[in-house]
């Protein structure tokens, strides 16, 4: 059923395609005849397959929960964005979760343009990403408004994951606000669910824009109105997996305990830092958790950390990536 859907409603641009193409050869090349079997389906994977794959978001909508807060919430004022991807996908699926670093390219002769650089956590054959930063700071991860395609004209959509990671390659600082290019982005294309798209961006931007350094990106399949919640006067944002701007919220337990916790460390004028953080998170805990990070927009750190032997990402300790480094 997916790649059926996959294959009549999805486009992909040239460079989508070609990505796809090298992956499923390297893929082909590497494993053999042998290991493109599937043992589950009882025949060999396809192109059509690896497609399917990257559309896997747009057809079931995982549970992710987080937040971004900056000024008097954290430790020196910096932006400091949490999130949590969570999707049932199993123990394996969870283990083979990886960095994806894409190097930056530049503008290409036949008009095609430059691309910035960028780290995502990921799975192999991914060819968008979910959950990553882009070597400016900016901050692009996916969740779900209630989802999904009931009623919709099909054809001619975009994968999430690939309108994600063309948002962290082709945002450009020095054009104009950062959530507004971005909702730009998403107006030109049709997805497949509701949409919550959560950017954080470093807080000297920010206050280029005379704006705060995270919105959420609210649309629907069914039109192009793409609608921005920015961050209120507190100095954070919180998102689950409701609307929030285009629809009365219902009641989330992830979400009031999250922004509970928020107003207690702001009451008691405890900044936020990574400790503080991953109770934050642990808040919103769901028994399906992939993966936990912590992003920096303003130092181009990330902190990553991965479910491991059924403990769930917010509980453990996770490892450090700079930016700088992944991108010489």
């Amino acid at each position: 059923m997916l790649v059926l859907w996959a294959r009549k409603n999805f486009i992909w641009d040239a460079d989508a395609r070609a990505e796809l193409d090298g992956i499923f050869a390297g893929m082909s090349a590497k494993l053999g005849k042998d290991g493109m079997k599937s043992k589950t389906l009882r025949r060999d994977m396809t192109r059509d397959d690896l497609t399917a794959i990257n559309t896997i978001a747009d057809y079931f909508g995982p549970a992710c929960s987080a937040f971004c807060a900056w000024g008097s919430h954290t430790e020196k004022g910096e932006v400091l964005h949490g999130r949590s991807l969570d999707f049932p996908i199993g123990a394996k699926a969870v283990a083979d979760q990886i960095m994806v670093v894409s190097e930056p390219v530049s503008a290409r002769a036949d008009g095609r343009p430059a691309r910035k650089g960028w780290v995502a956590v990921g799975w192999p054959g991914l060819l968008g990403q979910y959950t990553g930063m882009n070597s400016e700071g900016l901050v692009a991860c996916l969740h779900d408004g209630y989802n999904l395609k009931k009623g919709v004209k099909e054809g001619g959509m975009i994968a999430r994951g690939l309108l994600l990671r063309r948002m962290l390659e082709e945002v450009e600082f020095n054009a104009g606000e950062p959530a507004a290019q971005a909702a730009k982005l998403a107006a030109a294309h049709g997805t497949a669910c509701g949409n919550l798209f959560h950017l954080s961006w470093p807080k000297t931007i920010a206050l280029k824009y005379s704006e705060t350094p995270s919105a959420v990106l609210e649309f629907e399949p069914l039109d192009n109105a793409v609608k921005i919640r920015r961050m209120d006067d507190s100095g954070a944002l919180v998102l689950t997996n409701h609307f929030r701007v285009r629809a009365k919220p219902v009641a989330c337990e992830r979400f009031k305990n999250m922004t509970d916790g928020l107003d207690l460390l702001k009451g008691a004028r405890k900044p936020i830092g990574l400790t503080e953080a991953r109770k934050l998170l642990m808040a919103a805990e769901q028994p399906v958790a992939a993966h936990s990070v912590y992003f920096y927009p303003d130092r181009l750190v990330m902190q990553v950390a991965l479910t491991r032997n059924n403990v769930m990402s917010p509980r453990v300790a996770p490892t450090e990536f700079s930016l700088k480094e992944l991108l010489k």
